[in-house]
């Protein structure tokens, strides 16, 4: 639930808490869709100036996306917000096609929608990235390792999303300008604290990245 609240209160602070917001869902039934919209909608309920005025699936999937949002657009009123299960760049593309003002985006790691909040595509928009990060096996292998070396007490160990706002985009290492818009972005944590930094070769092709060491922070045991 917390990737529903966490985009879900980020729009509500840049909208100083009132505006109509949009939900694009995700694949009706499992359990990622049902948590993320539990969060969000908790959020909004809890921010009596928000008014979701329109909810519907994009099915994490930004041609679908795209598609459903277009359709939707013609009979909405101003949207000031659009919480994103997924499908994020499809959803501003419908936006722009029917040149509708572009609201407060909070979405998915697409490198799409990413692209679009750096301003490497047209039109930039304001908006909050995260994603459930595929470097969590390399974190898993880590925390086993330092286990078995006695270096850490058996527990679990709970992993934060990589979050990626406007002005923490860097190319090449939070936006990548040369792979496509439906690569996810978040293979990689940025920014002082990062968890793991990978380099856009070790995620692309398994090449490893030049004159680097891996390094695994799991902060205090």
């Amino acid at each position: 639930m917390k990737f529903g609240r966490q985009l879900a209160q980020f729009i509500v602070d840049q909208l100083g808490g009132a505006g109509n917001v949009v939900m694009v869902t995700g694949v009706a039934g499992t359990g990622a869709d049902s948590d993320r919209n539990k969060g969000a909608k908790e959020v909004f309920a809890a921010n009596p100036g928000i008014k979701v005025v329109a909810e519907y699936s994009g099915m994490w999937d930004s041609a679908t996306a795209q598609r459903v949002t277009a359709a939707q657009l013609p009979s909405l009123p101003e949207v000031d917000g659009v919480w994103v299960s997924g499908g994020t760049d499809g959803v501003i593309k419908a936006f722009a096609d029917a040149k509708r003002e572009m609201p407060v985006f909070g979405g998915e790691a697409e490198n799409g929608f990413r692209k679009y909040m750096a301003g490497t595509l047209t039109p930039q928009v304001t908006g909050m990235s995260i994603g459930q990060p595929p470097y969590l096996s390399v974190v898993a292998l880590e925390l086993a390792r330092a286990v078995i070396k006695k270096e850490r007490e058996k527990a679990n160990l709970t992993i934060p999303f990589p979050v990626v706002t406007g002005s923490a985009l860097t190319p090449g290492e939070t936006v990548f300008p040369d792979l496509p818009d439906s690569f996810f972005a978040d293979f990689t944590d940025s920014g002082p604290n990062a968890i793991l930094v990978l380099c856009q070769q070790a995620a692309t092709d398994g090449t490893p990245c030049p004159g680097a060491t891996l390094s695994v922070k799991l902060g205090t045991p």
